[in-house]
């Protein structure tokens, strides 16, 4: 072959996939693209999008056409393909592999597609390419009738060469069509009289770091968000998004008092008259007898008399019937609107702005938040998903404000650990944990989920030479969990000179510090502001004394957004040992990775000097 061959098929392929002007069609994939061995503004990537064409015709069908190419196994992956759209059409996929310097293609055969229920009453299509090899190419085109209102993603978690999306609004529905604002992509926005088309080039992969609620949240995507029903239902504003809700009879008769369900409540509540524990009472008794059929959505689906019957509903049926029943008892009880992280913070007064209801009870100066439908919530507590900005409450005079979501109560836990080393240096102790809040819910979640003989899974210890026995727990307070065990630990020591020198928090230390990237492009998401103590008592053999301790510190984040303290001291035989780590703002923007790197630094550096003891001459 002529040494320039391979030259040349580069420069045509960049040269070309540097013009949008020309739609490609389906199976006129080049020499070129299957013969290219690296992607030159992505060297590292194993697979990459070369190609992806959108066209949604809002409220008709959507059509997607894309053809991925695929550098090496670590990118088989992307060759099992799972298509985001329902009930879909015209499906048609083929594998191209270079075979004696011709593009030979493999066409997907129908019978490897295949039909999962992922959501209830939605059906996916799912399928792996054939012949897929380092340097395939495959490609797949197909239509939906259904899903048009959805996002549309422009980035993936491998790099996109060229996009273009056409979104095409022939019924002049009342829409915007936003982008992801936590996300950063530059993208070229072309409106035309009923559409509008976004054309990017060389898009990067969506690279995974962690203390990140998920992912998702910063992929760059489309939302189209409806800004109006018809010609006199109008969203625009918050106050006219509750307007047209007035519309909806299930939303503002649903939470009036009715009697139906008077007799029962008056016996859950009794003689009880302050009005935060009858609300618990209320609280605790309907999660127990009402199940959440796992529907989101602000307006209930029936009327809350059947919810009460049927014992089962959307978020929106059983919160709604938990605000009635709160209203018959008088307790000041009203309906917040929340969006998901998943959902997007709710910026612009839309119908998408928001997909869940959830209940605040006003008790003096204080809002507290109730959610019946997430068993992983508790009061004050509600699902971690739902930790986004803030809630639009409204009241019955169809008035509003803004309830706050991500400064919930401090979730804490506490560890207390009793221990001897004995002449051996083994080290025996007995552990006491007790979770609150979010670490409690967790707990209570775990515990239910066990398996005969699984309890000692439900301990966060994984340390070399720890061997635990007598786990056992207790979840039946409602505010908080407590587990309890007893360990062993061999060879906690090193022996030099005759001297001992040992970490005095054992196991109960980081493994590993989490923040060691150069830098960071996301926000670190801590999800709920903390406090973790741990206090330790270690009994040293008795032929030993305490030559040296570390020294005592504590380490501050700027703003005071949080602190690790570390206190040691000692008496005769016993050493005492405590450390305060506190999270007071769980959600740090990027700018501040440098700031909590470091401390972690130095927090691990802290946890892991040693205590020097030597032995005590008799004479």
């Amino acid at each position: 072959m002529n040494k320039l061959y391979p030259t040349l098929l580069l420069v045509a392929f960049f040269f070309s996939t540097e013009i949008y002007a020309q739609k490609m069609k389906f199976g006129e994939v080049s020499i070129a693209e299957v013969a290219l061995q690296q992607d030159h503004d992505f060297p590292d990537a194993n697979a990459v999008v070369l190609y992806r064409d959108v066209n949604s015709y809002l409220g008709h069908y959507i059509e997607v056409h894309e053809r991925i190419k695929i550098f090496n196994e670590e990118g088989y992956d992307y060759a099992t393909i799972r298509i985001p759209y329902p009930d879909v059409t015209k499906l048609k996929g083929a594998t191209y592999n270079l075979v004696d310097g011709q593009v030979v293609e493999t066409k997907l055969d129908k019978d490897l597609i295949f039909t999962d229920e992922e959501i209830k009453g939605v059906k996916i299509k799912k399928f792996t390419f054939p012949n897929v090899s380092p340097g395939s190419v495959i490609e797949l085109s197909y239509k939906s009738e259904k899903g048009t209102g959805a996002n549309i993603d422009l980035q993936y978690d491998i790099p996109i060469r060229k996009m273009k999306v056409k979104i095409t609004n022939r019924d002049q529905i009342g829409i915007e069509i936003l982008q992801n604002p936590r996300a950063f992509l530059k993208v070229t926005r072309v409106e035309n009289k009923s559409s509008t088309s976004f054309i990017v080039n060389k898009v990067p992969a969506l690279e995974s770091e962690n203390y990140v609620y998920d992912m998702d949240i910063y992929r760059s995507y489309l939302s189209i968000n409806l800004t109006a029903i018809t010609n006199s239902f109008r969203f625009g504003t918050w106050k006219s998004l509750i307007d047209i809700m007035s519309e909806f009879n299930n939303f503002w008769q649903g939470v009036k008092p009715k009697k139906f369900y008077r007799e029962e409540i008056a016996q859950i509540i009794g003689d009880e008259i302050d009005i935060l524990k009858k609300t618990k009472l209320i609280y605790n008794q309907l999660r127990k007898d009402i199940k959440w059929n796992e529907d989101y959505g602000y307006i209930p689906d029936q009327r809350i008399r059947d919810t009460y019957k049927d014992k089962e509903g959307s978020i929106a049926d059983i919160n709604t019937l938990f605000i009635s029943i709160l209203r018959s008892v008088g307790v000041e009880a009203n309906p917040v609107l929340v969006s998901t992280k998943r959902n997007g913070i709710p910026l612009t007064a839309s119908a998408d702005a928001f997909n869940a209801l959830v209940v605040a009870v006003d008790v003096g100066e204080k809002t507290h938040l109730f959610d019946l439908a997430h068993k992983k919530s508790n009061v004050n507590f509600l699902a971690a998903h739902f930790l986004n900005w803030k809630g639009l409450r409204i009241y019955n005079d169809k008035t509003f404000d803004w309830v706050p979501l991500t400064m919930t109560r401090i979730s804490s836990k506490l560890v207390i650990a009793n221990t001897t080393m004995n002449d051996d240096f083994l080290l025996i102790g007995h552990v006491k944990e007790r979770h609150g809040g979010y670490y409690s819910i967790d707990k209570k979640y775990e515990i239910k989920d066990l398996g005969e003989n699984e309890i000692e899974t439900i301990l966060d210890y994984d340390y070399e030479g720890l061997e635990v026995s007598e786990v056992a727990t207790n979840d039946e307070k409602t505010d908080y969990t407590e587990v309890s065990f007893d360990f062993e630990l061999e060879n906690v020591v090193d022996e030099i000179d005759g001297k001992l020198y040992f970490s005095p928090l054992f196991f109960f230390t980081l493994d590993e510090n989490p923040f060691q990237k150069e830098e960071r492009k996301y926000a670190i998401d801590f999800g709920f502001p903390f406090k973790n103590r741990t206090m330790l008592t270690i009994n040293i053999p008795e032929n030993y004394q305490v030559e040296s301790l570390p020294e005592p510190s504590r380490i501050v984040l700027p703003e005071n957004a949080g602190s690790f303290t570390y206190r040691i001291s000692s008496s005769g035989s016993k050493i005492q040992v405590s450390t305060v780590f506190q999270m007071n703002t769980p959600l740090l923007p990027y700018d501040k990775y440098q700031s909590i790197k470091e401390f972690y630094k130095v927090r691990m550096t802290k946890e892991n000097e040693k205590i020097v003891l030597s032995k005590i001459e008799t004479k």
